[in-house]
């Protein structure tokens, strides 16, 4: 990951938590801010695309993000342990979209990775 793919992540939790902040789920913003730092960062240091697409999509009842990194290899959830420096990404997402009640998935040909998470009916949407 270099320098400029370092500030990314960080970007899209800032603009992940505003949008839902504005859009009314606050209690929400912070959780699903998260899971979408970790899949972008997954996407920048293991995607294999020149461009990687993030998507923020409301729509009847869900939110969902995703990711497209160009690669075909879909993430996996990792075996970790306490002094692993790494490999915890996915199992976060996986953690936190399963506990909100939403999925975790990715498209046809690996390079898509979504998830989503119930929000509000009724609020609206930015």
């Amino acid at each position: 990951m270099g320098e400029a793919d370092a500030v990314l992540p960080g970007r899209v939790r800032r603009l992940c938590s505003a949008w839902l902040r504005l859009a009314g789920e606050e209690q929400a913003a912070d959780l699903i801010a998260l899971a979408a730092t970790e899949l972008l960062t997954n996407a920048i240091r293991y995607g294999t695309a020149s461009t990687i697409r993030f998507r923020l999509e409301p729509s009847a009842g869900l939110l969902k993000l995703s990711v497209d990194d160009g690669n075909p290899q879909p993430p996996h959830i990792q075996a970790t342990d306490c002094l692993s420096e790494s490999g915890r990404g996915m199992r976060i997402v996986d953690q936190l979209v399963r506990g909100a009640g939403g999925d975790l998935g990715f498209s046809e040909d690996g390079t898509t990775t979504w998830c989503t998470f119930p929000i509000s009916k009724g609020r609206r949407h930015v």
